[in-house]
C-alpha cells in the first residue's frame, strides 16, 4: 500500500511504477542483502536520486542521507575480474577540494566500499588493500589522489559488491553530497 499526499495543486504529478514478481529459483532473483543487482556484463552503477542528463554529465541534486547498502553485480561465466571507472564528475563524495579523490581508511563520512580495490591492469588475483584500501571517496576518480586523469581499479573478489555509506551530515564545508555514477565492466579470465 502506498500513501501519496499533497496539498499543492499547482503542480501535476505522475508517477510510472513497475512491480515484478520473481520466482525464488530464478537467476535474476538477486542474493540476500543486495538493495541494487545488475545482471549485465557492462553498465553504470549510480546511487539512489542520480539526476544527471547521462552517467558522464555531474548529477544536478545531492544524494539521500542515511544509506547503506550493497550494489551487488552477477558474476558471468569465464570472467573473473570486475573493472571500475568513472569519469572526473562521476564521483562526487565527502572532500571538499575539486578534483581530489582519497582511499582506504581516509574516507570515514560518505563513500564506495569495493573489497579487494587495485589499480589497472592488474593480474593478481589477491587484494592490494595496503596501498589503496577498500573504500573510495572525493570529488574524483583520480589514482594516485590528485593525479592529472581518471584510471581504471580492478578487483578480483566474488561476489563482486560495491557497499554504499552515505553518513546523516548535510553537504558543508568537508562533505559533498553529489553522489556517484561508475562504470563496470566484467574482464574475462586470461
Amino acid at each position: 500500500m502506498a500513501m501519496i499526499g499533497s496539498t499543492d495543486t499547482t503542480t501535476s504529478r505522475e508517477w510510472s511504477i513497475r512491480v515484478s514478481q520473481i520466482e525464488c529459483s530464478s537467476p535474476m532473483l538477486a542474493p540476500t542483502g543486495c538493495l541494487q543487482y545488475h545482471t549485465q556484463t557492462t553498465g553504470y552503477l549510480y546511487n539512489f536520486g542520480w539526476v544527471g542528463a547521462d552517467a558522464l554529465a555531474p548529477s544536478t541534486a545531492n544524494h539521500q542521507n542515511n544509506q547503506a547498502y550493497s550494489i551487488c553485480i552477477r558474476k558471468e561465466e569465464g570472467y573473473c575480474s570486475m573493472q571500475y571507472y568513472a569519469e572526473t564528475d562521476g564521483l562526487d563524495l565527502s572532500v571538499a577540494t575539486a578534483s581530489q579523490s582519497a582511499y582506504g581508511d581516509s574516507c570515514t563520512a560518505d563513500f564506495l566500499t569495493i573489497p579487494g580495490l587495485q589499480v589497472s591492469p592488474g593480474t593478481a588475483t589477491t587484494a592490494f588493500v595496503t596501498a589503496i584500501g577498500d573504500r573510495i571517496c572525493g570529488r574524483s576518480w583520480l589514482y594516485p589522489a590528485g593525479a592529472g586523469s581518471s584510471k581504471t581499479l580492478v578487483t578480483f573478489t566474488k561476489p563482486f559488491t560495491v557497499g554504499v555509506t552515505f553518513d546523516s551530515e548535510d553537504e558543508g564545508a568537508t562533505d559533498s553530497q553529489v553522489g556517484f555514477a561508475v562504470l563496470y565492466t566484467q574482464a574475462k579470465c586470461a
